[in-house]
């Protein structure tokens, strides 16, 4: 998962409940983000240039919101995970289109 500046790529995830997703996130802009899920207790902080894995578990099925806490009054630095509503685990297919000269690696 790409982390820029003011944005998440994907911003739409999916997976099973009871199921362990790993995400690899890449902070590929200039200012230091989060990859912050309040409700299971994930708060991840990545400085500029920084790589890191999490580690997902979601017990339930329903709709979790992802954000960073630095950048996510910004509309697209927030996005879902949807546990447990079917289709295979991992990125839900959706992106957001990143500002000009956005980071261009995967996730």
């Amino acid at each position: 998962m790409e982390l820029g500046d003011n944005y998440f790529d994907p911003t739409k995830l999916k997976a099973a409940p009871s199921e362990t997703l790993t995400l690899k996130l890449e902070n590929g802009g200039k200012a230091t983000h989060t990859f912050t899920i309040d409700s299971l207790s994930i708060d991840k902080t990545l400085q500029p240039g920084e790589e890191a894995a999490v580690d997902i578990s979601p017990s339930q099925a329903g709709a979790l919101t992802y954000r960073c806490r630095f950048h996510g009054g910004s509309s697209n630095m927030k996005g879902t995970l949807t546990v447990g509503q079917g289709g295979p685990a991992g990125a839900g297919g959706s992106s957001t289109p990143k500002p000009a000269g956005g980071y261009s690696g995967g996730y």
